[in-house]
């Protein structure tokens, strides 16, 4: 499943900031059916007030995922109201999460399916290669350490740092 989701925090043992967000989530509510016509208003609406940072810059979209990575993510709650609300639609009402307040669009639904190797090949090319290069330069750089035998000077650093902070306060206008 692909969805779109528009998130309002506040962690169950909040009980005045879980107040506020209800109130906000229904005032939400309220405006993404008004905006209903407008395909684009709940993205709008998630880039301005989501509080996901994640999905904030994508307006709210996240990545086809199964299930088990919805409820991962956004919580059972969130998870089964997802599934079972048709695709192009939002959820009917917000939904009260252990984070916080979810407003969930399903955006499209895909029956799962085996990729073949031939489709995952690349990717998985790729992968390994990024593993082994950060592995031999993670050897690389801890036998440079080990054999250079470094040291570090704490009270050298310290009077570095005051040097840059006298520096900067100079700099700064009064």
């Amino acid at each position: 499943m692909r969805l779109a989701h528009l998130a309002l925090l506040a962690p169950r043992s909040d009980e005045e900031a879980r107040t506020r967000k209800r109130a906000d989530a229904q005032k939400l509510l309220g405006e993404i059916r008004r905006t209903s016509k407008d395909e684009y208003a709940f993205g709008r609406l998630a880039l301005t007030r989501s509080e996901d940072p994640r999905s904030r810059p994508a307006a709210g979209e996240l990545p086809f995922a199964t299930r088990e990575e919805i409820e991962a993510r956004l919580g059972k709650e969130a998870s089964d109201v997802a599934f079972s609300a048709p695709p192009g639609r939002v959820a009917d009402g917000f939904i009260e999460t252990e984070q916080g307040f979810q407003i969930v669009k399903v955006i499209a639904r895909e029956v799962g399916r085996e990729a073949s190797y031939d489709e995952l090949r690349e990717g998985i090319r790729a992968r390994l290669t990024a593993e082994r290069r950060e592995k031999a330069f993670k050897e690389f750089m801890d036998a440079l350490w080990a054999k250079s035998d470094v040291k570090i000077d704490e009270a050298a650093l310290k009077q570095l740092a005051a040097a840059e902070a006298k520096t900067e306060a100079r700099k700064s206008p009064k």
